[in-house]
């Protein structure tokens, strides 16, 4: 099997109708619906005579890429000029399995709510490891890993050619080609097209593929970030004031959140509203005094116990930020950002996974410590940005209890609107490779300033919720080093905690099982730094 011709061919003409092509000289016909809501294509038809092989065809003034319907290895309408470095294994797969395995991949796709029309990295990797589930066997080891770190250091790497693919792929709903990737692929059999006829090899013994590399980013300027945050707040202006205004959406919350209370079935705020008890906890939980020096609270327990419901119910009635530390794809909850940064912080090539213990610190953990700490105070720089915007688009005499739970809404499913985008998450992303700490840091006091100002309500007390804690406590053990006595390591927990805790807002620290001392502990060693 030969590798993809490739064509570049001009933008395709305005139109809505349908485009019935026959693949010349095969005679493979397939019919192109046109785009649905979500930017994707369905494909009607089947093979007429011999399998066709790949051809270019001109349809109403347009070169398009054509291939049968069963398979094909057409990837996209309009490739990217990068896409021809790709390199293709030899497929052992028919064009009917692949047919078959594109169909329930679109299944997954409408599904999750993945767009092309919103395709950041995030979104490539969970439509990576939906294309990669059904060839399992043929995929390298470490991309099918849970954690997902190793499908976005390959995203990471090679963006500029696999990200056009898969968006590409995604639109015309056909995936053999990426399934025939050789970066993807254990057996692998790479292909050349040199001469007429396509050859198959493979890689010599003695030629090894070099490991995936933390890749170095262009630092972004904080001019930029700024003209980068106001163009982001331009894209979902018209959006944002019509979810404000709007009709109040309904929460659909993950099975286990159903288990856990009936908090979200009596709506959000309902449980607090309705229990005394309830409403006791809230208020014990958010408007009890803090140390005046950790400005914290914890709030541990085993699962099932009403821990979300509590931090729900009081963002409800407190003003606040609600932040998961991990992306749950089984039971989603709020945005992805903190995972996100998770993964950018591990692919910066200052970062060092594991650095012994010593008894004085030594560079390789000061420099963790500078990474993790730029990174978080980034994802907390896009939500207070977002927050802002968020409260300047409120129209006047607003009422503030529908306003905040709203602010709440979009915070615990970011995904549910702007067209399936998690708006936290995507702007977080688009500003993180800002290295300027210092001007990052004045940044959030005056974002911290301007929201308690706001003319639209009464903020007061501001509230920085982090949940599912436990899975951060768990993160990066081997990376950051405590200063308790004895000495020890630490965790991307602690870290987290001295990112946000620099500033004004009242933290509440949520989990199961978490290994209190690691918390404890990065708490002295913030005070040490001081």
């Amino acid at each position: 099997m030969a590798p993809p011709k490739r064509v570049v061919s001009p933008s395709s003409p305005s139109g809505s109708s349908a485009k019935k092509v026959r693949a010349l000289p095969s005679g493979a016909e397939f019919e192109t619906q046109p785009p649905d809501d979500q930017g994707l294509s369905s494909v009607d038809g089947e093979a007429v005579g011999e399998p066709a092989t790949v051809e270019d065809i001109v349809v109403g003034g347009s070169t398009h890429l054509a291939a049968p319907l069963a398979g094909g290895c057409a990837l996209e309408e309009s490739p990217q000029a990068g896409l021809a470095e790709l390199e293709y294994v030899d497929d052992p797969f028919s064009d009917e399995q692949h047919a078959a395995w594109d169909a329930r991949v679109m299944l997954a796709v409408r599904k999750e709510g993945i767009s092309p029309q919103v395709f950041p990295l995030t979104v490539a990797v969970a439509l990576l490891q939906i294309i990669l589930r059904d060839i399992k066997t043929s995929v390298k080891p470490a991309l099918l890993d849970r954690d997902e770190i190793k499908i976005f250091e390959l995203l990471l790497q090679h963006r500029d050619m696999l990200l056009p693919a898969l968006e590409q792929a995604l639109r015309i709903g056909r995936f053999a080609a990426v399934r025939r990737m050789a970066l993807l692929r254990e057996d692998a059999t790479s292909s050349s097209s040199e001469g007429a006829e396509a050859n198959f090899i493979h890689a010599p013994p003695s030629d090894p593929v070099e490991p995936l590399q933390p890749q170095a980013q262009t630092p972004m300027s904080f001019g930029d970030m700024k003209s980068a945050i106001l163009d982001f707040e331009e894209k979902i202006r018209p959006e944002l004031k019509r979810y404000i205004v709007g009709n109040h959406p309904t929460f659909n919350p993950p099975s286990s959140a159903v288990n856990d209370s009936t908090l979200f079935i009596d709506g959000m705020g309902g449980m607090s509203e309705k229990d005394p008890a309830v409403r006791e906890r809230v208020e014990k939980l958010f408007s009890g005094e803090m140390d005046a020096d950790q400005n914290l609270r914890v709030l541990f327990n085993a699962p099932g116990t009403g821990k979300t419901t509590l931090l729900v119910e009081g963002l409800c009635r407190y003003w606040g930020l609600y932040v998961v530390s991990c992306d749950d794809k089984k039971d989603p909850l709020g945005s992805k950002d903190a995972d996100t940064a998770w993964n950018v912080l591990q692919m910066d090539p200052g970062f060092t996974p594991k650095v012994p213990l010593t008894p004085t610190k030594n560079h390789a953990v000061a420099n963790n410590v500078k990474i993790a700490a730029r990174t978080f105070r980034l994802v907390l720089l896009a939500r207070l940005s977002i927050f802002d915007f968020f409260l300047r688009c409120a129209p006047p005499h607003v009422d503030e209890a529908d306003l905040r739970r709203r602010w709440l809404y979009l915070q615990l499913r970011p995904s549910g609107l702007f067209r399936k985008m998690d708006i936290f998450d995507e702007l977080f992303q688009a500003i993180h490779t800002v290295q300027d700490d210092n001007a990052v840091a004045r940044r959030i006091y005056e974002l911290e300033k301007a929201i308690r100002d706001d003319v639209h309500v009464n903020v007061g007390s501001l509230f920085f919720v982090l949940d599912q804690a436990e899975v951060a406590s768990e993160r990066g053990t081997e990376a950051f080093w405590s200063s308790t006595s004895g000495g020890g390591h630490g965790s991307v927990l602690g870290e987290m905690y001295n990112a946000w805790s620099e500033f004004s807002m009242a933290m509440i620290i949520s989990g199961t099982v978490l290994p209190l001392e690691l918390l404890t502990n990065s708490i002295h060693t913030r005070r040490e730094r001081k």
